[in-house]
């Protein structure tokens, strides 16, 4: 489906909320994800277009992991994600 942002944003509140954009899940990173690449074009497009209404989210950990995911996302996976 083509990306229109002729009618965006559809409300005067509307954000466009991005979670986990990170590289760990784009082709040739550990744990490529298959929509990536369909998806990504348009988190750009409408990222670049509208800064103030995209704010993104990352899953942060905490303790010995805060501030790097990730160290726990490869424990959790196993000795075969790296």
């Amino acid at each position: 489906m083509p990306l229109d942002l002729d009618n965006w944003p559809p409300t005067d509140s509307a954000i466009h909320l991005c979670i986990d954009m990170q590289n760990i899940f784009a082709p040739g990173g550990p744990w490529p994800t298959p929509w990536l690449p369909r998806v990504l074009p348009a988190v750009e497009e409408i990222a670049g277009r509208f800064p103030d209404r995209t704010p993104f989210h990352h899953a942060a950990a905490a303790g010995r992991h805060a501030g790097n995911m990730a160290p726990l996302l490869y424990e959790m996976a196993g000795s075969d994600a790296q």
